[in-house]
Parts: structure tokens; C-alpha cells; sequence
């Protein structure tokens, strides 16, 4: 990690650090000692770009092991977690936040929802779509994933998806509950 002290452009603006499962354990420290606004959580390890996305299954754990780090610490509530990778439906976004994501971020479902081909994991857009059909797309899929992150937290007898908790999440297969730390589906065992 590098280290002085990060500059800010302008006094509002929020800084932040991209992270991965293999920087993980040094950058939470830098970043609180930095005063960063978030972290980018890159479970896909692929940023810039899609390629990481698309090439495989994300690193659920990332974020567990993020949250779990900074609860060791007792600084939980400085800094944001911002999630990346895999992320193609509303449900998929819940659950990020039930697990302690702040925000999300799409990337292949948002880009293919923009008319974009993926080659070599970059989007291609070759769609002749105009600037406003492209943003009318970008707001389907916005309102798409809303409803359905919405539907979830009713589900669960929540009113708001930023009230959902991992407590509030089943895993279906013994590696997802591994990696985020939830318990499995008929199961009272807790993580």
C-alpha cells in the first residue's frame, strides 16, 4: 500500500479505494487511517472492465470478510461498502446489502441492457440506439431492479432494503453459506 496522505480535489468530493480479495487486509487499514469515504469491493477482481464478470463466479466472501475485518476493528460504520461483480437481478443486489453492502454497482447486466456485445470482456456497442432509447433502457433496468430488491425485503417482512440483514438470508448450497455467512436453508446452525 502506498502511503501519505490521499488529496481530495474539492472538500466534497469522496474518495475511495478499489479492493480486492487479495488486497483486502491491508487496504481496510489504509483506508480508515486515510479517512476514504468507501471501498470498492471488486469481488470479480476484473476492474477495470467486464472480463473478471464474466469469467467466472464472484468472491462472495469478499464482502463478509470485509464486514467481519472491520467489526474486528470496531470501525463498522466509517466507511462505506461498495459492491462490483455479479450482480444481474434485484435479488442479487439485496442481498449484497443484507450482507452490508452501502451500494451497488452493475456491470455486465447494465451494459447489455445498453445494447452492448461483450468481447474480450469490454462492451461493444453496436446497437443504432439513440441517446434517449439508451437511457430509457438504463431506467427499465434501474426500476427493474428496485422492484425486485423491494419485493425481497417484503418477503423477508421488511419495508426497506436498506433494513435487510444477513439474518434475514438462507444459503442454498454449503459454499454460499460458507462465504457469506449465512446459514443454510433448514438449518439453525448460525456462522
Amino acid at each position: 500500500m502506498a502511503t501519505g496522505k490521499v488529496c481530495r480535489a474539492g472538500s466534497n468530493q469522496a474518495a475511495g479505494l478499489l479492493v480486492s480479495t487479495d488486497n483486502l487486509k491491508e487496504a481496510i487499514p489504509f483506508a480508515l487511517e486515510q479517512e476514504l469515504d468507501f471501498l470498492l469491493l471488486d469481488s470479480s477482481n476484473g476492474l477495470p472492465g467486464l472480463r473478471g464478470e464474466l469469467s467466472g463466479a464472484p468472491d462472495l466472501s469478499l464482502l463478509n470478510h470485509a464486514v467481519s475485518q472491520l467489526r474486528q476493528l470496531n470501525r463498522e460504520e466509517e466507511i462505506d461498502l461498495v459492491y462490483f461483480g455479479g450482480l444481474r437481478t434485484g435479488t442479487d443486489g439485496a442481498k449484497m446489502l443484507a450482507l452490508g453492502a452501502k451500494a451497488l454497482v452493475i456491470g455486465s447486466a447494465a451494459a447489455l441492457s445498453l445494447g452492448a456485445d461483450i468481447s474480450d470482456g469490454e462492451p461493444v456497442y453496436n446497437a443504432n440506439l439513440s441517446a434517449q432509447e439508451r437511457e430509457d433502457r438504463s431506467s427499465n433496468l434501474l426500476q427493474a431492479f428496485t422492484a425486485e430488491s423491494s419485493m425481497m425485503a417484503r418477503c423477508t417482512g421488511k419495508t426497506n432494503i436498506q433494513n435487510l440483514e444477513p439474518e434475514d438470508l438462507r444459503a442454498i448450497t454449503l459454499v454460499v453459506s460458507h462465504a457469506a455467512g449465512v446459514p443454510m436453508a433448514g438449518s439453525l446452525n448460525q456462522h
